[in-house]
C-alpha cells in the first residue's frame, strides 16, 4: 500500500505533466493564429479539425 505522500508526488507530477503540456499546446496554437493575424477563437477552420489534438499531445510527451 502505498502512503499519502507517495500518492500526493505521484499526483502532483501527473499535474505539473498535464500543464506543461497545456502550456505547449496553447503555444503552438499562439503561434498559428499570429501567423495567420487571427485570434485563437478565429481561426477557420478550427485547429483542432486539422490537427490530431492527441497526436499533438502525444508528440509533446516525448
Amino acid at each position: 500500500m502505498s502512503s499519502s505522500s507517495e500518492h500526493g508526488r505521484r499526483r502532483q507530477s501527473s499535474c505539473s505533466s498535464n500543464h506543461r503540456e497545456r502550456t505547449q499546446i496553447t503555444q503552438i496554437v499562439d503561434a498559428v493564429a499570429e501567423a495567420e493575424n487571427a485570434e485563437a477563437i478565429e481561426l477557420e477552420p478550427p485547429l483542432a479539425e486539422v490537427i490530431d489534438p492527441d497526436a499533438l499531445e502525444t508528440l509533446i510527451e516525448i
